[in-house]
């Protein structure tokens, strides 16, 4: 893999509830990208 291309994603997580959703991706690198959105119709 050169430095251009961005590790695979090896498996993802989708979390929902009234408060919001998060969101992770565990890549093959072993790391793991995490984030949060608001609750649809609600603003950041």
């Amino acid at each position: 893999m050169t430095s251009a291309q961005e590790p695979e994603v090896v498996a993802v997580w989708r979390e929902s509830s009234p408060i919001g959703r998060r969101f992770e991706e565990l890549l093959a690198d072993g790391t793991v990208c995490a984030w949060t959105e608001p609750p649809l119709g609600e603003t950041y």
